[in-house]
């Protein structure tokens, strides 16, 4: 995979799917890449990152239910299912202020994407409840963003799990205003 463009890890897919999983695999997966192109080029790249780090991922969704992407089956530890959800590289940049060419002049400041991951994640819950199997599960969300590595690195994921970072001096501020004087806001710490 280092080094490969999508269009190669795409194509490699394809190839995988028509010889391991059978041609309804591929004509979903070819029916997916013209509706949503970057949701299937995030699959195509997440099997191959899985392949690439010897987890040797299968093909778990099935044509008539559809479920889980992919199981896992790593040569050191228990096996588990893989779902992809893809952020698209449009939404990621309306989202967090990012542009999707990172040549383009500007910089600064940009948001994390906390509410839109979980609610990702929301979004997945049933899917991931509705695996009978009983292994343990992992959502991977995937961007193609040429910035991903900025949105959805280890801040990113502990802003998910627990909340985004916020800073706070210890001083305690009062803001007035008007002629009253009256406090409007009043900051204090616990």
């Amino acid at each position: 995979m280092s080094g490969d463009s999508i269009e190669q890890v795409v194509d490699s897919y394809a190839e995988y799917l028509y010889v391991y999983a059978g041609d309804g695999h591929l004509k979903r997966f070819v029916e997916r890449l013209r509706a949503n192109e970057e949701a299937a080029q995030a699959e195509a790249v997440l099997f191959s990152w899985a392949h690439a780090s010897d987890l040797r991922p299968e093909i778990l969704e099935t044509l008539s239910h559809g479920g889980m992407d992919f199981v896992c089956r790593p040569s050191t530890g228990g096996a588990f299912e893989l779902e992809v959800t893809a952020l698209g590289a449009e939404a990621a940049s309306a989202k967090s202020g990012l542009p999707t060419d990172p040549f383009e002049e500007g910089g600064g400041a940009f948001s994390l994407l906390t509410r839109t991951l979980r609610g990702r994640i929301k979004n997945k819950i049933k899917q991931l409840a509705a695996s009978p199997s009983g292994l343990p599960r992992v959502i991977a969300l995937v961007s193609l963003h040429p910035m991903a590595d900025l949105l959805l690195n280890r801040t990113a994921a502990v802003s998910v799990l627990i909340s985004d970072p916020f800073y706070r001096d210890r001083s305690t501020r009062i803001i007035l205003e008007g002629e009253s004087k009256q406090p409007i806001l009043e900051v204090r710490h616990f």
